[in-house]
């Protein structure tokens, strides 16, 4: 062989040697990872393994244990104390009685919905996103917080304090955390304000939609007044007092006697449209009655859209009232607007109803929702707030729906919503 071919033969020997160096290292490490990566699962799967096997409350991947199930029932106790007229935590109120059951037990049972709800508040922000690092920052120092404070950072103290509500500090750190994700929820799943239900141009977003619209109510009210009135122009304008508000006078027995005869007459006509007999009332009478008699025509086409939770109904009679003079006629009209919201709600579509005040009587006719109103522009007023107000409603309905499926194990009845001391002292409040 010629020193060339040596040398070439002593290059590729070489060149091989360092191949197999090479492939040997990358099995090395390949192990290596594997290994880790075998060790990473195995620990990840033995903390899961752990976490369900000492849950008390569970539904899919989120769960709670004895320590912070009771912390949870803790803090709920002081909020519900709080919140209900008359409670106080004594032996005495909780054995109260409250038809067949105790206060003990509207607690107890309160107690459990709450902790369902946190749980599956925690599942659905699973489902749809995981904690950023600046979250779970803002929670470890939240807790860290509370540590300091009310413990003086000390951990032994701190589990000494909260241990006759059957939690520490660990329990206290991971409630925080699994109620930071059920506070969450509703704007991962809806966006901020319910901002994900604004496109409605998907069309399983439009039925969400659809699904809280069928909670409005569309009224059309017809208000005549028996007593005093509004004075209007001969334009029909309303005519306005020194003090800025609406001029107001009392009826002649001539206007009375013809308000009397009108009333008398929506009166027979609306008992027509309830028994079938006679003479019916109909929606163009009862326009044409708007028209004649109230205060304001901005909405007798229209109607108006209430819904329990709109600003725009809960502040009706408030703003249809607010330039009448202050006293008895503008009382007596705002507790009747007041109530003509809340009765839209009970009744159907088609039906008429009759409220009698003091100073008037007020008609309601229930007509049909239009097609995709709360998408009109010229409705704005009526739904300025829906879709916020929907994220709430689609949001507590599936809460609602998922917590009858939360499996809640015997250990949790150990926990004594009555017998606990309430929590007011560790409570962490996340601020990012």
């Amino acid at each position: 062989m010629s020193k060339g071919e040596k040398k070439l033969a002593g290059t590729e020997n070489t060149r091989e040697a360092g191949i197999r160096r090479n492939r040997r290292t990358i099995i090395i490490i390949a192990s290596a990872l594997l290994s880790l990566v075998l060790i990473f699962g195995i620990t990840v799967g033995t903390v899961v393994l752990v976490r369900d096997k000492s849950a008390v409350v569970k539904y899919e991947g989120a769960s709670a244990d004895a320590g912070v199930a009771a912390y949870l029932a803790a803090t709920y106790k002081s909020y519900y104390i709080r919140s209900v007229a008359g409670a106080s935590d004594t032996e005495e109120y909780w054995k109260t009685e409250v038809g067949a059951v105790t206060q003990g037990d509207v607690l107890k049972e309160s107690t459990e919905e709450y902790i369902r709800s946190v749980v599956v508040g925690a599942y659905l922000f699973d489902r749809y996103a995981s904690l950023t690092d600046s979250e779970r920052d803002a929670i470890e120092r939240a807790t860290e917080e509370v540590l300091d404070f009310k413990a003086d950072g000390d951990e032994n103290k701190f589990n000494e304090l909260a241990s006759p509500m059957g939690f520490d500090y660990e329990d206290f750190c991971r409630a925080t955390e699994l109620l930071y994700k059920a506070k969450s929820a509703k704007s991962v799943v809806y966006g901020d304000g319910g901002a994900a239900l604004t496109n409605v141009s998907d069309a399983e977003v439009l039925s969400l939609c659809n699904t809280y619209f069928i909670q409005y109510s569309r009224v059309k009210i017809l208000y005549i007044d028996t007593k005093e009135y509004v004075v209007k122009g001969s334009d029909g304008s309303l005519e306005i007092g020194e003090n800025g508000k609406y001029l107001t006078q009392y009826l002649s027995a001539s206007k009375l006697l013809s308000r009397h005869a009108d009333i008398t007459e929506i009166r027979r006509l609306i008992e027509g449209a309830r028994t079938g007999v006679g003479d019916e009332m109909s929606p163009e009478y009862f326009d044409i009655m708007q028209d004649k008699y109230n205060i304001s025509k901005a909405y007798n086409e229209s109607g108006y859209y209430f819904s329990a939770t709109s600003a725009f109904s809960s502040g009706f009679a408030e703003d249809s009232t607010e330039y009448l003079p202050d006293g008895a006629y503008k009382a007596a009209l705002y507790k009747m607007l007041n109530s003509a919201v809340e009765v839209s709600f009970e009744m159907n579509e088609g039906e008429y109803r009759e409220i009698e005040g003091d100073y008037g009587i007020c008609f309601i006719y229930k007509c049909e929702r239009e097609e995709g109103a709360f998408l009109a522009s010229g409705y704005d007023v009526f739904f300025h707030d829906f879709y916020s107000d929907a994220a709430d409603y689609l949001y507590d309905e599936s809460v609602g729906a998922l917590s009858d499926d939360v499996e809640v194990r015997e250990k949790y009845y150990e926990i004594d919503p009555v017998k606990i001391p309430y929590n007011y002292m560790f409570v962490a409040k996340i601020e990012q």
